[in-house]
Formats: C-alpha cells, structure tokens, sequence
C-alpha cells in the first residue's frame, strides 16, 4: 500500500476537480517537439525518488497518442491506466480522457484528464502539459498543495525526457546513462 492511502479511506470521494500545468520553453519547433511527445510512461529510466516513492512505476504505453478516438493503455508497475485521446491538431495539442486508473491509489486520487498543448514562441515554442484529477485527501489545503507539487514533479520528468530525446543521439545517450541510478 501506498504511504497516504489508508487515509484517503478516511474521507468520502470529493468531486472537486483541480488543475496542474506546467510550462516549459523548447529552443526547437512545434513539428520537433510533437514528434518526440511522450507520456509519462514512455519517459526512459526511473523517475525520481519523490515520484517512486509516492506513485507506481510506469512501464510503457500501447496505443496511437496522435489519433483522436484511440485508447491508450498505460502500464505500470501496480496497475494501469486507460486512456482515450479526445482531440488532437498535429504540432499543436493533444488532450485525452482518463478511461479507467487501477493504480491503488484511487483512495488518494482519481485522474480525470490532460492535455499537451504546443504554441510557437519566436523560433522555438511553449509546450503546456495540464493534468485535471480529483484529489480525496483531507484537509484539502494541505494536500491540494502537495498534489500540485507532485504533478510538477512528474511534468518536469516528462519534459525532461523530451528534452533528452531532442537532443543529438550521442549525447542524449550519455545523458540517460547519467540520470540512471
């Protein structure tokens, strides 16, 4: 069991759905940046202490993330998650609905949806990831505020890999061997 789940048992379900985002600047185009797109499941090697501790371990994906109407499975250590890719403007955005999250937390949180949005930004862009849940863990001051760091934590692993994945091979090589423990 993971560390706060039994205290979401504690609490009936809210309904209140709260927003991340994170944004980050790329020095390369939208097209670049849209080819190398990646969930969190999909980012290559382990995701920092903070994240393992505190959620499964992501595996990999199945599925077309760039086709509206597919459903992508997300695997995980503990479970998986199902979702169906709702929108999507090549090089712009992709936005996705969560289906079904059997990842043992869902005493904790429920996720909703989320979105990738890309936006030129002189002879680079923006990229937007937003993540939508329900957070069921009481008092919601508190542990609003550490979701929202938390889903930082986990934006800024897959911008990471992304980041690592535009960069040339060699390089993005020995980096990834850097970051693996």
């Amino acid at each position: 069991m993971r560390p706060l789940t039994w205290l979401g048992r504690l609490f009936p379900r809210s309904t209140r759905v709260d927003v991340v985002e994170t944004r980050a600047h790329f020095d390369v185009p939208p097209e670049a940046v849209w080819e190398r797109m990646m969930f969190y499941e999909e980012v290559p090697g382990r995701p920092p202490p903070l994240l393992r501790l505190f959620l499964p371990a992501p595996l990999r994906t199945e599925g077309d993330k760039t086709r509206a109407g597919a459903i992508v499975k997300c695997n995980y250590d503990d479970g998986y998650l199902e979702k169906r890719i709702t929108e999507v403007g090549r090089a712009t955005f992709v936005r996705f609905e969560v289906l079904v999250q059997r990842l043992g937390i869902e005493d904790c949180i429920t996720m909703s949806d989320g979105a990738y949005e890309l936006r030129p930004e002189g002879d680079g862009c923006e990229l937007v990831l937003s993540t939508r849940y329900v957070g069921h863990l009481r008092p919601r001051w508190l542990f609003r505020a550490f979701e929202s760091f938390l889903a930082h934590r986990m934006h800024e692993h897959i911008l990471q890999g992304m980041r690592v994945s535009l960069r040339p091979p060699q390089l993005a090589v020995a980096i990834a061997d850097r970051q693996a423990p």
